[in-house]
């Protein structure tokens, strides 16, 4: 059984033979399947992961600018949640959904591809610890102004975190 246009109380349903040559080979959907996979995939994958990708994106940056990191992080979700639609329904309604799976594919290799090439320069982010010297001098001496100190020697972080020495 292939796609088909039916009239129904003069609406129009299936796909438009007239309109789209890609109608002809193509099988339609099983609508438990395209229904079950689509609350699965809305419901809750989508929820869950940007969840989790913010989380992980967050612990990775670290110590960094959080705020201006996280901004550029979820303005390009923005932009791709914008774009990718478009760009999507531009492919299916011109090739129909195989060039539409044939991007997605594509895009996934690509992604691999960047992760294995740069796997080795992926490495887990090490904070420095202080310097055991200047908390002992600071750990005797809580007077101490930090501005008496050069900025390459310790920071404020530094400071805070020999307190917890």
């Amino acid at each position: 059984m292939y796609n088909s246009t039916t009239s129904i109380i003069g609406k129009t349903y299936g796909c438009n033979t007239d309109k789209f040559t890609w109608c002809q080979k193509l099988r339609p959907v099983n609508v438990y399947l395209y229904y079950t996979a689509y609350i699965i995939a809305l419901g809750f994958a989508f929820p869950v992961l940007n969840i989790t990708v913010a989380t992980i994106f967050s612990k990775i940056l670290g110590p960094r600018r959080q705020g201006t990191q996280q901004g550029i992080f979820q303005a390009s979700g923005s932009a791709a949640r914008t774009i990718g639609p478009i760009a999507v329904s531009m492919l299916y309604t011109k090739y129909g959904p195989q060039m539409a799976w044939n991007m997605e594919i594509a895009v996934i290799a690509v992604t691999l591809l960047v992760w294995l090439i740069f796997y080795r320069r992926m490495v887990a982010l090490k904070i420095p610890t202080p310097d055991p010297e200047i908390c002992k001098i600071l750990n005797a001496n809580d007077a101490m102004i930090i501005s008496d100190f050069k900025p390459r020697t310790m920071t404020h972080k530094t400071l805070t975190s020999c307190k917890t020495i």
